[in-house]
């Protein structure tokens, strides 16, 4: 009866199917705006798109409301493409890829998770769904945007024909125009948190530069207690408004940030300007982006695979460290009191 119930659920088809494709279904389109009803183009990008939509579709047979999200470039912070473009654009290496005329449509990585939550709960949204932001900008344009950001000047420029010899037919992915706009999520009533290109790279780029930045520490722990003093001492002679404030060593007062067990065993919290916490190797950068004196530090853990040597180091070695020197020190204070030898 068991193994009937499992073979029942396994075979029960989902309500909603949200199916991941990509712009590159419309090809290379110059300037033209592209909304979700424009057919597909005779190259391999598109014709790939194509046929992967064309197998998501077969569950609509079953009953099943499909989205097909066509993504564009996806900024995110941690990883993709923005990472290393902007670590050579602070290099004083950013380029202008082609001409830089051609349209690069691209979206917020914190607006795609929230359109896929949107898709999933919107009866109404089927179909294709363009997973863009409303006002894609030029290469050209991008790069200008990506150097004010970070302060540089775009001076290189990476002619066309020496991406193909490079890259072979990869170029296309970087030398085609695609001006699409997200024409079904806008009708169905998504709201993006950020349309335009300068809010997207400020927000993942310069989170450093918030006016305030309120830290979480275990007093308790001598270590914690001594470094963030230092980074205290810091940031009073640099200036900045940062807030050092313990948390004890229940940390029950933390638990009104959604915080479980398991965090707040970590004892080091940062909230960013927009109230969430974060905890951990994340909690040091964060204090390092802050005070001007570290942000070195935060560059280096922000190079392309540093992060995750160093969440590993931390996670593996640094805090088992402390939470063992902490349970020896209690162990030898209860001694103490109980009137024994430490």
């Amino acid at each position: 009866m068991l193994f009937r119930s499992l073979i029942a659920r396994l075979h029960r088809t989902p309500e909603v199917l949200v199916t991941g494709s990509a712009i590159g279904f419309y090809g290379e389109r110059g300037s033209d705006r592209q909304l979700e009803c424009e057919p597909p183009q005779p190259m391999f990008l598109s014709q790939l798109c194509r046929r992967w939509e064309t197998l998501a579709r077969r569950a609509e047979g079953r009953g099943v409301r499909v989205c097909r999200l066509r993504t564009g470039l996806v900024l995110g912070a941690e990883g993709g493409s923005l990472p290393p473009l902007a670590l050579a654009t602070r290099l004083g290496l950013g380029a202008v890829l082609g001409d830089g005329t051609q349209y690069q449509s691209w979206i917020h990585r914190d607006d795609l998770v929230r359109l896929i939550l949107f898709a999933i709960d919107t009866p109404v949204l089927a179909g294709a769904v363009n997973g863009v932001a409303p006002f894609p900008a030029t290469q050209r344009e991008f790069m200008a945007t990506l150097g004010r950001t970070l302060n540089r000047r775009i001076r290189l420029r990476v002619p066309a024909r020496a991406l193909r010899m490079g890259l072979g037919g990869l170029a296309d992915l970087f030398l085609v125009s695609q001006r699409v706009q997200p024409g079904a999520a806008l009708a169905a009533g998504f709201r993006f948190g950020f349309a335009h290109l300068d809010e997207a790279l400020g927000n993942l780029l310069l989170r450093s530069q918030a006016p305030a930045t309120a830290v979480f520490v275990n007093t308790q722990c001598p270590i914690c207690s001594r470094e963030m003093s230092a980074y205290d001492g810091r940031a009073r002679a640099a200036g900045c408004d940062i807030d050092f404030r313990p948390i004890g060593a229940d940390s029950e007062g933390m638990r009104v940030y959604g915080l479980g067990d398991g965090e707040l065993r970590r004892r080091l919290f940062v909230l960013d300007r927009d109230g969430t916490p974060c905890g951990g190797l994340d909690a040091l950068i964060a204090i390092w982006r802050t005070l001007p004196c570290y942000r070195w530090l935060a560059a280096v853990a922000g190079l392309p695979g540093a992060y995750g040597l160093l969440s590993a180091f931390y996670d593996g070695v640094v805090a088992p460290s402390v939470v063992a020197f902490n349970e020896r020190r209690a162990r030898r204070l209860l001694r103490v009191r109980q009137g024994r030898t430490p």
